[in-house]
This record gives C-alpha cells, sequence and structure tokens, in this order.
C-alpha cells in the first residue's frame, strides 16, 4: 500500500511539473501581428518614449521601414531607411516583452560622419552598425532578466550580420536606462544638447561586438 501511495505521489508530481513547464515555457521569437501588435501598442502607449506613439508602431509589420527625422530648425527632415527585426519574448503563453533593432540601408553623408563618435570607434561606418531602437518589458515582468536575454538574442543576431557595434540613444535624464545598459556593458560616447536637438538632452551608447562573449 505504501507502494501505491508513493508512485501515485510521484506521477502526480511529475505530472504537475510537466504542466507547469508547459505553460511557463519561456523563447524569443520574431514579431507576429497577430500574437504582438495589441501587446506592443498598450506597452507604448502605458510608457510613452519620447518618440510620437505613431513612429514606435507604424510599419510594425514591415522588414523596411522608413522615418522622417524632424530638423531642429524647421527645414526639411532627415530621411533614413532601416532593415528592422522585432523580437518578442514569449513567457507564460504570451508576449511579456520586445526588442526593436534597424540597420540603416540609406545613410546619408551626416550620418556616416558622426558614426565614429556615435560608436566610439574610428573604424565605425554604417554599415557595421545595428541600432537598438526600442526595447520595452511589461512591468510585471521587470527584473527577472528577460530585458539581459533579448539584449543578448540582439547582440547574437549582429555577429550574425557581421556587424561590429551596437548603439541607442536614451534621454539624458533617464537615470535608470542608463544604468541598466552600463551594467549591460554599453559605454557613453556621445552627448546630444538640447539646444541641437527637437528632443531636449540625450545621449548616445555603443556596445562593441568583439568584446562580447
Amino acid at each position: 500500500m505504501k507502494i501505491r501511495v508513493v508512485v501515485s505521489m510521484v506521477i502526480f508530481m511529475t505530472g504537475q511539473q510537466f504542466f507547469t513547464q508547459l505553460f511557463s515555457a519561456e523563447s524569443i521569437e520574431l514579431y507576429n501581428k497577430n500574437r504582438d501588435y495589441d501587446f506592443i501598442s498598450n506597452l507604448v502607449k502605458r510608457y510613452p518614449a519620447w518618440f510620437p506613439e505613431a513612429y514606435l508602431l507604424e510599419d510594425l509589420d514591415s522588414p523596411i521601414t522608413t522615418i522622417n527625422w524632424p530638423d531642429k530648425d524647421g527645414g526639411a527632415p532627415w530621411v533614413n531607411t532601416y532593415e528592422q527585426k522585432i523580437f518578442t519574448y514569449i513567457k507564460d503563453s504570451k508576449p511579456v516583452g520586445f526588442i526593436r533593432m534597424f540597420n540603416l540601408i540609406s545613410p546619408s553623408e551626416a550620418d556616416e560622419k558622426y558614426a565614429p563618435k556615435i560608436a566610439g570607434a574610428h573604424d565605425a561606418v554604417t554599415s557595421n552598425i545595428t541600432t537598438l531602437q526600442q526595447i520595452a518589458i511589461a512591468p510585471e515582468y521587470q527584473r527577472q532578466g528577460i530585458g539581459k536575454k533579448l539584449l543578448a538574442h540582439v547582440i547574437s543576431e549582429t555577429k550574425k550580420s557581421n556587424k561590429r557595434y551596437i548603439i541607442l540613444n536614451t534621454m539624458s535624464d533617464h537615470t535608470i536606462s542608463r544604468i541598466f545598459f552600463e551594467k549591460l556593458g554599453f559605454t557613453k560616447t556621445y552627448d546630444v544638447k538640447s539646444e541641437d536637438s527637437v528632443w531636449g538632452d540625450y545621449c548616445w551608447y555603443a556596445l562593441h561586438i568583439d568584446q562580447t562573449k
């Protein structure tokens, strides 16, 4: 009788663990509109970034996106075309975070001029740089290492495409964001002051891929 009880408990616990693992499985998936758009849209609205909401949400479904960056003095916008990839972190059978990366495919003279300064490397050119454009995690899933895993995935993707640098920018007063990126190995490379920007003071960070494990 005791043996039967023990076996029954083992079977029960094994089944319980199976279902726990089944419903808490974690993965990083390429963006899927049906699964991810509403999640990303609601997250952006809940935590609006310093870019307009329309910018964050437009062209999510396209591998190519064109952005008209506004001119500080009201002149013609600075137009860039990017190849983009969006990855979603899946946990508990639903999206809980995402990361968006850009590769510039229509560089201007100004892009090439500032590339070494922004990347913090004299050999940096737009063709060997990936831009981390957005990363966001649902509040109830923060502080679980998801952001770090998403970034590791982007680093892996960047290496596959033979890029050497990942760059990003964040507002100068966003202390939490800056600390997060610095802990992940990013170094501040360039400050932009409000008199030169339509968005206020912000700063660029860079990660040198060949220095990552």
